[in-house]
């Protein structure tokens, strides 16, 4: 499918599942659909390592939880959890903005602000 088709399959969504690899670099590991999956503003159930990367923005997005490829169980009680909680609401969109740090405006900014530092 096409990346257009694939983000509004994503608009779409209540909850965003992120799966991260498993491998040797997998707390490494940022793909650009966490980027996407932020700019959404929906919550994150990420696999993968919870001392990762891709765990530490989530976090401190305040975007969803992380967990371990054998959390089963700890996923399933976050999932009723959301669900209880859109039920009740309407509506499971992420009111932190944290995550507007990660735009890749702001990023093209913060790298346009180093490169001007060093041309000084």
């Amino acid at each position: 499918m096409t990346h257009d088709k694939s983000v509004e399959y994503l608009l779409e969504s209540t909850i965003l599942l992120l799966v991260i690899p498993e491998n040797k670099d997998s707390k490494g590991i940022l793909t650009g659909k966490l980027f996407e999956y932020l700019a959404a503003a929906k919550p994150i159930i990420c696999i993968g390592p919870k001392d990762g990367d891709a765990a530490e923005i989530i976090n401190i997005c305040e975007a969803g939880k992380t967990f371990d490829r054998n959390e089963e169980a700890e996923v399933a009680v976050y999932l009723t959890e959301l669900i209880d909680k859109w039920k009740k609401d309407g509506t499971l969109k992420i009111r932190n903005r944290n995550f507007e740090k990660y735009s890749r405006k702001n990023q093209a900014k913060e790298l346009s602000e180093i490169i001007l530092k060093f041309q000084k």
